[in-house]
């Protein structure tokens, strides 16, 4: 929709200067406001005029850099963190299961995870998902380190009951 400004002119031809009374109007309102604002005034028609406003440009879509490595892992950590007080930690063939409270739960070792979040984006470019880190501040707590899976992940099916480790809080 064209919209329209109302505009003041003042001065001489060699000094006009102009003052937007009113902008954002239809064409009917801003006739409407040029003939009020002509009788409060005390001025001539000719020294109110409507102008047409520029459409507005589009604005621009926001740009998405990709995250370095770096970051991903900062949000990843920060994530673990925030999301993984209820979760557990059960030691699985030389790797570990790191289980939600729902009973989801995803194999991991000290260079994979089973979880979407890995095989798609941290695998790519060498991160640790939340599970992974959940596993590693959880063991280090205990003393532990978390050890690579020389055996490589079992498959989520294979996830058997063994014992559980308690969490660290």
């Amino acid at each position: 929709m064209q919209t329209y400004s109302l505009v003041r002119v003042m001065g001489r031809h060699s000094q006009e200067t102009e003052k937007v009374l009113k902008s954002g109007l239809s064409l009917q309102r801003a006739q409407e406001l040029k003939e009020m604002f002509a009788s409060d005034m005390r001025t001539s028609l000719m020294n109110i005029q409507i102008r047409e406003e520029e459409p507005a440009a589009p604005a621009a879509a926001p740009s998405r850099r990709t995250l370095t490595a770096a970051e991903l892992q900062d949000a990843r950590t920060a994530r673990a963190m925030r999301e993984m007080a209820d979760y557990t930690l059960r030691a699985h063939d030389g790797s570990w299961i790191v289980e939600s409270p729902e009973g989801n739960g995803y194999l991991v070792s000290a260079t994979s995870c089973t979880c979407l979040d890995w095989e798609h984006r941290c695998s790519k470019v060498n991160a640790a998902c939340k599970h992974m880190v959940f596993a590693a501040h959880t063991l280090f707590a205990l003393g532990a380190v978390l050890e690579p899976n020389t055996a490589g992940p079992s498959s989520p099916a294979d996830l058997a009951r063994p014992e559980r480790l308690p969490v660290a809080a």
